[in-house]
């Protein structure tokens, strides 16, 4: 679930906002992540770096690949920006469907992100809910 979850804050981050703002080079990346409904339950932090090319600026699918994720299981839609800042919903189909928000707030070489995702697991009457939080800033170049 950690490289999934980055992967689809990068995904959504790159495709709709940073085409035109973000720089190429070595990012690194923390996210940590946890269950609200099941205390004590929290993974991370976790960080990974993450060499994006100026190919990848200027098509940001590419950065998804680079970290196994397959852009087309996610959707993204009530897209508002405002300034540096990004708010959206997420629906991802799968084994296990997962809907949710977030927000992403951005310069041109750093970006926090917000991720809240909701899941019900096959046959389970609960709903499994995840709070991710990310940060990522650029270290120079690859």
């Amino acid at each position: 679930m950690k490289t999934s979850t980055i992967a689809m804050i990068l995904g959504l981050t790159t495709v709709s906002v940073f085409a035109q703002e973000m720089q190429p080079g070595q990012w690194e990346i923390t996210l940590s992540m946890t269950t609200p409904n099941a205390p004590g339950q929290s993974f991370g932090p976790f960080t990974q770096s993450y060499c994006i090319s100026p190919a990848d600026v200027a098509d940001p699918t590419r950065i998804l690949g680079s970290v196994g994720a397959t852009p087309s299981t996610c959707t993204y839609s009530n897209q508002q920006t405002s300034g540096n800042s990004l708010r959206f919903e997420i629906s991802c189909q799968g084994a296990v469907p997962l809907n949710g928000s977030g927000q992403t707030s951005w310069t041109t070489d750093t970006m926090s992100t917000t991720l809240e995702l909701s899941a019900r697991m096959q046959n389970e009457a609960t709903l499994l809910s995840t709070s991710s939080r990310m940060s990522a800033r650029r270290i120079g170049s690859c």
